[in-house]
């Protein structure tokens, strides 16, 4: 013999679910399990929850067109793809494209070397150096630089290839 029906008010399953109630608080209030309101009731909720959003629209609708302008922004930004700010376009001269300051392609082999051994001695300054040798090695296994075995050249072939 199986259990009787617990009896549960779909009425107020579905007014629930439009206040958009999660499963477990509307289970709470009508004294089931969540199990029953997803097997017994899952239509209910779905038409509740959509008669909800429903609700809530038609009211964010009545307040733009009341003019409330917080309202007004935001449905705009929701249905009419509107969005904030300005575009900033930067040319150079005379519309032209901006040219970079330092450009590799006009600097001899000896002038990035020597940039890059700039940055590299400001990198070495801010980072903290292994307690050993030997937590060392697997740098060099990734093709990090160690501070004793790189030249301009090689630095500049190493970042170029």
């Amino acid at each position: 013999m199986t259990r009787p029906l617990k009896k549960v008010d779909a009425e107020q399953v579905e007014k629930l679910a439009g206040f958009h109630c999660s499963l477990a608080e509307i289970a709470s209030v009508v004294g089931c399990s969540v199990d029953t309101l997803e097997r017994r009731f899952a239509e209910v909720i779905k038409k509740g929850r959509e008669q909800g959003k429903a609700s809530l629209r038609r009211r964010q609708f009545e307040l733009a067109m009341a003019g409330n302008p917080t309202m007004l922004i935001w449905l705009g930004k929701q249905n009419l793809g509107q969005r904030d700010g300005t575009a900033i376009e930067l040319t150079g001269k005379d519309g032209a494209p901006i040219e970079p300051a330092v450009s590799a392609k006009t600097m001899s082999d000896e002038e990035i070397g020597r940039r890059l051994m700039t940055l590299l001695e400001r990198q070495r300054a801010t980072v903290v150096s292994p307690p050993t040798a030997t937590a060392r090695r697997p740098l060099a296994t990734f093709g990090y630089l160690s501070a004793d075995c790189y030249d301009p050249v090689s630095v500049y072939h190493r970042v170029t290839c």
